[in-house]
């Protein structure tokens, strides 16, 4: 993508009152206002642009103090650059009955990632809505970059975002082929573009092709050596392989490009409880809240942590939390139900989170967790019910050794023992995984 793409755009001080005469006069800006240089390195690796309001003070000498974030772009690193931007501003300070003094003074700083003759500048609602970090579902961002890419004259850097944005939506729809084609079509208009080469490696990992997942995003680290963001999502696909060392290696080397981002710090969580380290995982999930408090999976993150410790309580806190902020998200649910059934309490609860669940997205998943809650209410048709749903559509030990276990409760020795021993080839953790809930023969 051309790089006039990447762009800070500079700030508007709001107006000022016209100077009346010399004995009473306005602050007015000294020298260069401009937040360019303080765009942090981290969001635009995220793709994080958006407005800051910041109030302060220009002191009798034109320098300016007190700074505070009046309205936030929504992202705690730009509203930190913004901050850090208008401490350097000088003014020509402010003048009352000829003696200057101290005011007060506002000023909007806008982060853009894009020029201003994109479609994808700051404030456009239908780019907005095209882009993969829009908080509209997968199936609206589709239909928003099919609008986009039907506009007449469309740039070509912006045709590329486009096929790479709806390609992204389209992983989230599992919908792998149409996403493949968009970002082959990316990648052919503008073969450097690493995004679309990390993104296409995240549709390969999707598809558990892990070499070509890895090409991707080495391909990507070539052009970008330096780039945080390609070593998480490279860092990322190892966690889902299990090769925790070189995940966390990755990881470390995000956090020495962008520090103090709060997806990094969930990235290293997930991978030291992946390797155990629950203390060190619980820590970075901490790190992670209290740099964004809304930060969505921060919170998810610190909520698998409590339930790795068996804090169910904490869990289950977290998951309401989540849930009373971004509603009904069917993950969610879902990962509610299961903390309910691992620790075997709150089963009618359970069971409401599970069907709610089902309701909104019928996976696979979600009719394991199920079958464990009708498991642990003794109700062994149903859960069998569920868990060959389950294992029709990804056999799974967990839902194996559930369905044996239900099996064997029915009297069925021989069909349940069989999937037993199926879930321990596939596993060999899993019965003291749920040994660790409680549950067994």
């Amino acid at each position: 993508m051309p790089n006039r793409h990447l762009f800070a755009v500079l700030l508007f001080a709001c107006a000022a009152t016209p100077a009346r005469a010399e004995a009473d006069r306005p602050a007015t800006p000294l020298g260069s206002h401009e937040a360019a240089s303080f765009y942090p390195d981290g969001a635009r690796m995220l793709m994080q642009e958006g407005d800051v309001v910041v109030a302060f003070t220009i002191t009798a000498e034109g320098t300016v103090v007190d700074p505070k974030v009046t309205r936030s772009s929504g992202y705690a690193l730009l509203d930190q650059a913004a901050l850090a931007a208008v401490v350097t501003w000088r003014y020509t300070p402010a003048l009352r009955d000829g003696k200057a003094v101290a005011v007060p003074h506002s000023a909007v700083v806008r982060f853009g990632l894009y020029g201003p003759d994109s479609i994808f500048g700051v404030g456009n609602a239908l780019a907005d809505d095209c882009s993969g970090y829009s908080k509209k579902p997968p199936a609206l961002r589709i239909e928003a970059c099919n609008q986009v890419l039907g506009t007449n004259g469309l740039d070509p850097g912006d045709k590329v975002v486009a096929l790479r944005q709806r390609g992204v939506a389209e992983l989230g729809l599992h919908k792998h082929a149409d996403a493949l084609t968009d970002l082959n079509a990316a990648l052919a208009l503008d073969p450097d573009d690493y995004r679309a080469m990390v993104d296409r490696g995240d549709v390969y990992l999707a598809l558990h092709q892990y070499p070509r997942a890895m090409a991707e995003y080495d391909r990507a680290l070539l052009l970008q050596p330096n780039n945080g963001f390609v070593y998480g999502a490279r860092a990322y696909a190892h966690l889902q392989m299990g090769q925790y060392d070189a995940a966390l290696k990755d990881v470390e080397e995000e956090l020495n490009q962008v520090p103090g981002a709060p997806g990094t710090y969930v990235l290293r969580a997930n991978i030291y409880r992946g390797m155990g380290c629950l203390d060190a995982a619980l820590e970075d999930a901490n790190k992670a809240i209290a740099i964004e408090p809304t930060f969505l999976y921060s919170w998810w993150a610190r909520a698998q942590v409590y339930e790795a410790q068996h804090n169910y309580k904490g869990a289950i806190a977290d998951y309401d939390h989540m849930i009373s902020v971004h509603g009904e998200d069917p993950e969610l649910l879902n990962d509610r139900c299961f903390a309910r059934a691992e620790a075997g309490i709150d089963l009618d609860a359970a069971l409401a989170d599970c069907s709610r669940s089902l309701v909104l997205a019928d996976e696979f998943e979600t009719r394991d967790s199920r079958g464990l809650v009708y498991f642990r209410m003794g109700k062994y048709d149903l859960a069998i019910a569920d868990l060959d749903i389950a294992i029709s559509k990804g056999r799974n030990a967990r839902s194996l050794y559930i369905r044996g276990l239900a099996k064997r409760k029915q009297g069925d020795s021989s069909g349940g023992g069989a999937d037993i021993d199926l879930a321990k080839k596939l596993d060999p953790a899993v019965v003291s995984t749920f040994a660790g809930y409680g549950v067994g023969p």
